[in-house]
């Protein structure tokens, strides 16, 4: 393999470790993925896509 290759995977090792230690122990930090709220579900699900397609618009 290619030193890129072996930079690439090493990258990709150290971001699935840190998503992972977020994942498991985000919830001591915030309540909020845990929580009932309406209003926050509906920012972390039409948030991404809008801001994807303002950029995608900007660039035409």
């Amino acid at each position: 393999m290619a030193d890129s290759d072996v930079l690439f995977l090493g990258k990709l090792l150290l971001v699935a470790f840190v998503g992972g230690a977020i994942v498991k122990w985000g919830s001591l930090l915030i309540d909020l993925p845990f929580q009932p709220n309406a209003a926050a579900a509906s920012t972390i699900v039409l948030l991404p896509p809008a801001v994807w397609a303002a950029q995608a618009l900007a660039r035409r």
